[in-house]
């Protein structure tokens, strides 16, 4: 995928070559007083970008049906919504005193009577938030019931609105009138009484008493629900606005994608995405969409504005309700129509930062029915993606690789003098919208230059010329001969050549005008070969 790569590779294979040719490599012509003549037949070698970015296995990098190279990025957000509807563990209770005002009829002394009672118990949380009807997944309710020793009769408590009905008989026979009756709301569903600021349901109780003398005591009535989860709540769950949650996307090792070159990208989009499996509608915005960079050593924040502003809203619609629930999504796109994406992702970020927030039934109709099921989390994706449609100004790098002489000969002087010429010929076809000029050169372990190999920053990728589509039809060829004499080789030795040095100047082509096209079946060859003269030098 890095241009250079694809050089170096060609470059340090002839290298290779060059430094594994040993005795027992080299064709001896024993008639000629030990001299020889050897050539190593072309070794070819290709390169694609589809190879790269195989090689790479970056999902960042994609590739489109027309085969130009893209990189996209993304993050994604959940937005917690929790705080929408749910029910809360309620302990309500109750205590009725028996007395002729609420026993009916007044009982003469030894004589039966009758209790009733309903009672309203508020399931929402929030005066403005209404619930309908509930689903319930887990959920326990325990009701308790304790009348006076001394008394007969029975008691019965219900709760209408559910189904299956909730109903429990108790019969105080004097002795054991304490009761306790356990319910599981699991699988069971309530339709919510309203009246307003009060999403309720009621517990009715029908007591039909037995007094052994003058009614006395009380009636004590409890109510506790616990471990309460909705499977789903139906209602209307308010205006409210989540919390603000901010979200960076590191953009790490893109040198492995890009190289070091200044690159400008000539076209990039930014795509918000929501997912929204609530039946809630929200507006949902992002703010502060900031692009962090080094630029010449400089730490930069840079700021998109999407039609002037910092900030962007996404209306986005609620789920459908069924069996599987469908989520609702939508999508913004952020272009160089309507922002200034192209000033802030040049050169490329390193960071994007940005601030999420969203706020339920933006529109306020109270008469609307939201629900919310096991997912109560508001998702996004943040997409940035753009073509490998870009310009890469002429830099310079430096590359140093070993290369111990000495050791090459095995430490023997007499095996460099054996060496008289040679030759490496080089051959690029170049697919790639990438010039290449480089220089070579030989030095010490300090870096100090011995000999010039390839010197002027001789061309090494040429670039064919691009059609329409930008892409070149044509392989471009440079042919480079690297020459080396017995001289040269002794001086390596003898100032103990231990670096190779390698200088280059990468540009796209015609960078100053042109933007140009990464496409994935672009690449290069080198077709390398040696020729070399002198007598067998002797290596073990």
């Amino acid at each position: 995928m890095h241009i250079w790569r694809l050089f170096k590779v060609g470059l340090l294979l002839a290298l290779v070559i060059l430094t594994s040719c040993k005795g027992d490599d080299i064709i001896v012509n024993t008639e000629n007083d030990r001299l020889y003549s050897t050539v190593i037949p072309a070794i070819n070698y290709s390169f694609t970008i589809a190879d790269g970015i195989n090689k790479i296995d970056d999902k960042r990098i994609f590739v489109d049906d027309n085969k130009l190279v893209f990189l996209r990025f993304n993050q994604e957000v959940s937005i917690p919504r929790d705080n929408l509807a749910s029910i809360d563990n309620l302990n309500e209770s109750w205590s009725y005193l028996l007395n002729n005002e609420v026993v009916t009829p007044a009982p003469a002394l030894n004589q039966p009577g009758n209790i009733s009672a309903t009672e309203k118990i508020k399931f929402n949380s929030k005066n403005d938030v209404r619930l309908d009807k509930g689903l319930f997944d887990t959920g326990d309710l325990n009701l308790t019931i304790t009348l006076p020793h001394g008394i007969t009769g029975t008691v019965v408590v219900s709760i209408p609105e559910s189904n299956p009905l909730i109903t429990t008989t108790c019969e105080p026979d004097g002795f054991n009138n304490s009761f306790n009756r356990l319910f599981s709301l699991k699988n069971r569903e309530i339709v919510f009484k309203q009246e307003p600021g009060s999403s309720y349901i009621t517990l009715q109780m029908e007591a039909h008493l037995n007094f052994s003398g003058v009614p006395a005591g009380s009636i004590d009535l409890g109510f506790q629900l616990t471990d309460v989860k909705t499977e789903k709540l139906y209602g209307y769950f308010g205006q409210y606005q989540s919390d603000i949650i901010s979200v960076s996307q590191e953009i790490e090792d893109m040198e492995d994608v890009l190289g070091s070159a200044k690159i400008e990208l000539k076209e990039a989009t930014c795509h918000i995405h929501s997912n929204n499996q609530l039946g809630v509608p929200f507006n949902m915005e992002a703010s502060n969409i900031r692009f962090n960079k080094t630029t010449d050593g400089i730490e930069t924040n840079d700021v998109l504005l999407f039609n002037g502003l910092s900030k962007v809203n996404i209306d986005v619609a609620a789920a459908t309700d069924g069996s599987p629930i469908i989520p609702s999504t939508n999508t913004l796109v952020i272009n160089r129509n309507n922002s200034n994406i192209m000033e802030v992702i040049n050169p490329f970020p390193e960071k994007i930062t940005l601030d999420f927030v969203s706020l339920s039934n933006p529109n306020g109709d109270t008469k609307a029915q939201n629900f919310i099921a096991d997912v109560d989390t508001l998702y996004a994706t943040v997409e940035v993606e753009a073509p490998l449609w870009l310009k890469a100004k002429e830099y310079f790098r430096t590359d140093t690789i070993d290369f111990d002489f000495k050791e090459l000969m095995d430490g023997d002087r007499e095996n460099a003098e054996l060496i008289q010429t040679l030759s490496m010929y080089l051959d690029f076809y170049n697919l790639l919208p990438f010039a290449v000029n480089t220089k070579l050169f030989i030095a010490d372990a300090s870096g100090n230059k011995i000999e010039d190999v390839l010197s002027n920053f001789e061309p090494v990728l040429s670039v064919g010329e691009l059609n329409a589509e930008g892409r070149i039809v044509e392989a471009a060829h440079t042919h480079v001969l690297v020459e080396l004499d017995n001289q040269q080789f002794l001086k390596f030795f003898d100032e103990n050549a231990m670096l190779l040095i390698l200088e280059t100047t990468i540009a796209s082509h015609d960078y100053e005008n042109k933007f140009v096209k990464i496409f994935n079946d672009a690449g290069m060859k080198v077709s390398i070969s040696l020729e070399a003269t002198g007598q067998t030098p002797n290596l073990n």
